[in-house]
């Protein structure tokens, strides 16, 4: 049986890797033989023991990478635990990988042992709280930008809905309904003295704490009030799209997107 589990971008714990065939022996596994390569570059250095990368450690070699190996029995059973650190090219810090073709209890065991601290799964937030109002103008520009912004949190697994559609109630009472029933709200400020906006702006004060987001055209002459104290994404209208990259990144501080970086 092979097993994988990832790992978060910690150095593991030198000192005590010699050691480790005393962690295996609990579990009646018999470390055989074992390499390391370590990683720093432009230099690489291989070594056939847990000792001899200890020390390697100790001398003031910091890999940025590396790979262990270990071979070993249980019973008449050969077992292999391989632990792998990568570094994306930019940079940035990714996961530790450990496999072996071994049981749970015992890959536990060494990541324990090594200081390994695993990656928790965190699942996107379940409907109905991937749930947006966008709150517009109902003129042909504000339409067309909340129309663009609907489509691109759809593709982000969000149910959106707007002021627009007929209800059998006031504009007023619809537009408030539909923008406290959601999870967040996004406002888009474009130019315009329609009435339409004014009802939506008032709503908007009364959104209970809900996470708010203003996506605002440059052009747009909007003076300080419910929303004056708030940060604005600028755009210049009708290229709302340029708005889309801080959006997202509003929208993972929410919890909503996660990237491997956040591992």
């Amino acid at each position: 049986m092979q097993i994988s589990r990832y790992f978060h971008f910690d150095s593991i714990n030198w000192d005590v890797l010699p050691e480790l065939s005393t962690r295996l022996a609990r579990h009646g596994v018999t470390l055989e033989k074992a390499g390391v390569t370590l990683s720093s570059f432009p230099d690489s250095i291989e070594v056939e023991s847990l000792e001899a990368a200890q020390e390697v450690v100790r001398r003031g070699f910091q890999p940025d990478a590396y790979a262990l190996w270990v071979r070993c029995k249980q019973d008449s059973t050969s077992l292999h635990i391989r632990l792998r650190r990568h570094q994306l090219s930019d940079g940035r810090s990714q996961w530790l990988a450990l496999s072996g073709s071994t049981d749970e209890v015992i890959l536990s065991s060494v990541a324990d042992f090594l200081g390994l601290r695993p990656v928790e799964v965190e699942s996107l937030p379940p409907l109905p709280s991937r749930t947006v109002c966008v709150a517009h103008r109902f003129d042909e520009l504000g339409t067309s930008c909340a129309e663009k912004t609907a489509r691109f949190l759809e593709l982000l697994g969000f149910h959106v809905v707007t002021g627009r559609g007929y209800a059998p109630i006031s504009v007023a009472e619809k537009v408030r309904t539909r923008l406290l029933s959601q999870a967040i709200i996004i406002a888009i400020l474009t130019p315009g003295d329609d009435s339409t906006w004014l009802v939506q702006e008032s709503v908007l004060g009364e959104s209970h704490g809900k996470p708010l987001t203003v996506l605002r055209d440059r052009s747009a002459d909007f003076t300080p009030g419910i929303l004056g104290d708030l940060e604005y994404i600028p755009f210049v209208a009708p290229v709302v799209e340029t708005a889309f990259i801080p959006l997202l990144e509003g929208l993972r501080v929410l919890g909503y997107v996660h990237t491997s970086t956040d591992l």
